[in-house]
């Protein structure tokens, strides 16, 4: 290059560079500023290059420069280039040649634009994993107050209802009255605490079994998750008096469906 910038020589490969090649080898080159010829872009914006930091005019004020943002637009296709420029010396202050070489880097920065998405691909899965981790403890944190919740109602059921009714036993069983008919003392049971004890052994049977249908009902270990929910709605229109409408079936109280 000359100190304007333009071709002095150009080899055959840097001639197939130039959209309108200069003629042959003994034919002067074209009167154009070497940006000009190749319409140099920067491979960042596309935007034409700008001329203070391209390799060559650098080099005409005396630096060696070296620039592989670099995009030249061949043949309906963007190719990039590295440039590296570096200025032949002269007696005077300033350098009146420059000399430039063109290595085409497409294929590298091929693979560094996979290696981009692929860093973007992996921080997402990076993201996604951390998300879940936080979605997990998220989930285990709400497992642990279910299960607290879920022992807070069974201590109550057992206090209140259990305990209440075995405690009504006690009381019941240390007012009896004692019968001296025998050597030793035998207690005596009138036909009506005797009923009101069966019955609330009854109560309390019921209280502890359904209990552990709340817990664990058999039918879902027998049946199946479906048939587990159908029967336990049914159990709780039946506690409630309620009427269920699922599927064309109207679920009664007595648990019988009719159409």
């Amino acid at each position: 290059m000359d100190e304007a910038a333009r071709p002095v020589y150009l080899n055959h490969k840097t001639r197939a560079l130039i959209s309108k090649p200069v003629g042959g080898p003994g034919e002067k080159p074209h009167e154009q500023q070497l940006l000009h010829l190749l319409d140099v872009r920067s491979s960042e914006s596309s935007k034409p290059y700008p001329a203070d930091r391209f390799p060559v005019l650098r080099a005409l004020r005396g630096e060696t420069a070296s620039a592989d943002d670099i995009a030249l637009r061949l043949d309906q296709k963007t190719r990039f280039f590295q440039v590296s420029a570096a200025p032949i010396p002269t007696q005077g202050a300033r350098p009146r040649f420059a000399v430039a070489t063109f290595v085409d880097i497409s294929a590298r920065k091929g693979m560094e634009t996979q290696l981009k998405w692929r860093n973007l691909e992996l921080q997402s899965l990076i993201d996604q994993v951390s998300k879940g981790k936080q979605d997990l403890r998220a989930l285990s944190k709400r497992l642990l107050t279910v299960q607290e919740e879920e022992r807070r109602h069974i201590a109550r059921e057992l206090h209140d209802e259990v305990g209440q009714s075995l405690t009504v036993l006690k009381i019941k069983l240390q007012t009896l009255a004692v019968s001296q008919d025998g050597d030793g003392g035998l207690y005596s049971l009138s036909g009506g605490d005797r009923e009101e004890m069966l019955h609330s052994i009854e109560r309390t049977l019921d209280q502890v079994r359904n209990l552990c249908v709340d817990l664990r009902p058999s039918v879902l270990d027998d049946l199946g998750l479906v048939a587990a929910l159908r029967w336990y709605v049914d159990r709780q229109a039946q506690l409630c008096g309620a009427n269920l409408r699922r599927s064309g079936t109207l679920f009664h109280p007595q648990g019988r469906g009719k159409k």
